[in-house]
């Protein structure tokens, strides 16, 4: 959880503490259908779609 918030600081995005679980599952997931590492914008897209309740 603590990386989540590490990026999320860095690229100016704000994660309430009802969302963090929901970003870090969906993080989990896309990651590891991809097998790899995801992308800043990767991430940034996982956040908005989790803030928007997508």
């Amino acid at each position: 959880m603590d990386n989540i918030m590490v990026w999320a600081e860095k690229l100016g995005l704000e994660i309430s503490e009802d969302k963090k679980m929901e970003v870090l599952n969906r993080i989990k997931r896309r990651s590891h259908d991809l097998k790899r590492v995801l992308t800043e914008q990767e991430f940034k897209e996982i956040v908005e779609q989790v803030k928007a309740g997508k």
